[in-house]
């Protein structure tokens, strides 16, 4: 497993105390080899929160099959300092997902302690006001004027990630962080 740290400045954000209070709110956003949790991995997993001033970014990247129960262990270990989670589709896709992992490795982990703030469900009564005609999250940047260095969708990685197993070229590590990491800051 590797773990990379950053911090970054946020232009305007908005107000988190909306939220909830600032310190106790976890964004994070998952990627996985594919849409099952049954039978699937999670290979890379994204938080960011907000401390002393700062946004602060962490990641856990599975650089083989066999770390997966690393990352999910190195993340559950990590949020139980906060008492939110925030994160777009989520509720749909990335908490279900993780729960199904949990499982399959015999944790008895769950979410049942944290606030779920799943930001898809507040902006989706909004799509037709906005005249947006996805929902996707790239959309929403891109309609706020969010604009992102990453070309790929989470799919498109799926193979990506494959790639990098076989060959371990940097440029391909770098594409699948920084995918999660424009998610996090998109947030």
């Amino acid at each position: 497993m590797i773990t990379a740290e950053h911090t970054f400045l946020s232009p305007g954000a908005y107000p988190l105390s909306r939220l909830g209070e600032p310190d106790k709110l976890l964004f994070f956003d998952i990627e996985t080899t594919g849409f099952s949790g049954d039978c699937q991995q999670v290979y890379l997993i994204g938080c960011t929160y907000f401390c002393s001033g700062k946004w602060h970014l962490i990641q856990w990247f599975a650089d083989s099959p066999q770390s997966e129960k690393d990352v999910l262990s190195a993340f559950y270990k990590f949020i139980q300092n906060f008492s939110a989670l925030v994160h777009f589709n989520g509720d749909g896709f990335d908490i279900p997902f993780l729960l199904k992992r949990f499982r399959i490795w015999n944790q008895p982990w769950d979410f049942s302690s944290f606030a779920s703030i799943d930001i898809y469900k507040r902006i989706r009564p909004y799509r037709k006001i906005m005249g947006l005609e996805s929902l996707k999250q790239k959309s929403i940047e891109q309609f706020l004027g969010i604009f992102r260095q990453d070309p790929y969708s989470g799919g498109q990685l799926i193979d990506v990630y494959k790639f990098f197993l076989e060959t371990r070229e940097k440029s391909l590590y770098e594409a699948l962080m920084l995918h999660n990491r424009e998610d996090l800051e998109g947030m």
